[in-house]
């Protein structure tokens, strides 16, 4: 299945972008390029960004432009993870 194929008939409820579908299938190809290069599996990424997002949310006060854009691409990637998952099977470490 193509990456362009599977973000069009992506729908599990979860995943919701405002994005253009040429933007998330660049993303998620860059996920996936970067989960072949580092030898990580999905669930690391995913559990190193809800890291971040745990810290981001224990901030006081109100959050600037920076911080809310790191929150909402860490919010992607993890959906991302997700497609990347379904695509590989699994969350287990790619080879």
């Amino acid at each position: 299945m193509s990456a362009n194929k599977l973000v069009r008939e992506w729908d599990d409820g979860v995943f919701n972008t405002n994005d253009a579908a040429s933007t998330v299938v660049k993303d998620l190809l860059g996920l996936t390029s970067m989960v072949l290069e580092h030898r990580v599996s999905v669930d690391q990424i995913r559990s190193a960004d809800e890291k971040v997002l745990e810290e981001l949310a224990q901030m006081t006060g109100a959050t600037n432009e920076e911080t809310r854009k790191v929150e909402k691409v860490l919010n992607q990637r993890i959906a991302h993870a997700a497609n990347d998952a379904s695509i590989f099977g699994g969350t287990q470490k790619i080879r």
